[in-house]
C-alpha cells in the first residue's frame, strides 16, 4: 500500500544545547556541563501516535570529565515535563533518570 500524505499535520518544537567547557580543572582533566531542552509549542496528533506533541518537553543536565584524552566520564540527569491529560502520556510522564556513562578510548 502506497502512504497517504496527510495535510496539516504539522508540529512546531523548539529545542537548545548548550555545553560550556573548562580545560585543566584537574590536571589532564576537561570538564563540560551538557544541557538541554526541548519543547513542543503547538501541533496535531501524529497518526501513529497517541500522545499529542503539544507542550510536551524534555530537558537534561549533566556533568562530562574527559580526563587525559583517554577516558570520558558522563553523568546526565534527564527529564520529562508537561501536561498529562487524561492519562495519555502516561508512559511519558514517567520517563525520569540519571545515567552514568564510562567510555576509553585505545
Amino acid at each position: 500500500p502506497v502512504a497517504k500524505i496527510i495535510k496539516g499535520r504539522v508540529t512546531t518544537q523548539v529545542a537548545a544545547v548548550f555545553k560550556p567547557t573548562w580545560f585543566q580543572v584537574f590536571p589532564g582533566t576537561d570538564l563540560s556541563v551538557p544541557m538541554s531542552v526541548s519543547y513542543g509549542i503547538d501541533g496535531e496528533q501524529p497518526p501513529q501516535s497517541s500522545v499529542s506533541q503539544e507542550e510536551l518537553g524534555n530537558a537534561s543536565v549533566g556533568l562530562e570529565f574527559n580526563i587525559n584524552e583517554t577516558w570520558n566520564v558522563t553523568a546526565r540527569y534527564a527529564a520529562y515535563f508537561g501536561p498529562v491529560p487524561n492519562g495519555t502520556a502516561g508512559p511519558l510522564a514517567d520517563r525520569d533518570n540519571v545515567s552514568l556513562t564510562v567510555k576509553r578510548t585505545f
